[in-house]
């Protein structure tokens, strides 16, 4: 058993979720598929960039730190 005050914040709590994500599924069905699509590849292939250049990085700082060190 829940108090009624935690019982209505969770209630409310809820309604507002459900509320957005309605509002997402709307943005989302104003845009064709496709164009879905072309924007998931792009942010996955931004994504991918981001994390070789961040492994890049690792690895030339991990060389010039083995370097100052040796």
């Amino acid at each position: 058993m829940l108090p009624p005050d935690k019982l209505s914040k969770y209630i409310l709590q809820a309604r507002t979720g459900s509320e957005r994500a309605l509002d997402i599924i709307r943005t989302l069905e104003k845009y064709p598929p496709q164009t879905l699509l072309n924007y998931a590849l792009i942010g996955v292939t931004i994504g991918i960039v981001l994390m070789a250049v961040g492994i890049i990085l690792i690895l030339s700082t991990r060389k010039k730190q083995a370097v100052t060190n040796a």
